[in-house]
């Protein structure tokens, strides 16, 4: 809940408006990123950020290279854009989260 709260906050938002949990995924790349000697870690993705989060969420299906219905039957890949400020949040620690940079720029 505190997760949403800070990184998909509803309040307010109308009726049929979803938010999608990022804490295992969060969890994750902050397991990563500290299993680090050096280096760089990078997390390439279809992204969001704070301001711009979809109101109903980016679950969305491909089948043979165009996007469908999310069904999850088998019939399709199914994926959902990431949260790239909640991932880089997660990996700084206690430290300021770096700012996303796009693929071009990395």
């Amino acid at each position: 809940a505190a997760g949403l709260a800070r990184w998909w906050p509803l309040d307010g938002a109308p009726p049929g408006t979803r938010a999608e949990i990022g804490l295992p995924r969060d969890l994750a790349w902050a397991g990563a990123v500290r299993a680090l000697g050096a280096g760089l870690a990078v997390a390439v993705d279809y992204a969001h950020e704070h301001g711009a989060r979809p109101p109903l969420g980016t679950l969305t299906g491909f089948r043979d290279g165009r996007e469908v219905r999310p069904v999850p039957d088998g019939s399709c890949d199914i994926t959902a854009h990431v949260a790239l400020d909640a991932c880089a949040a997660a990996g700084s620690g206690d430290g300021p989260a770096p700012a996303p940079r796009t693929q071009r720029e990395v």
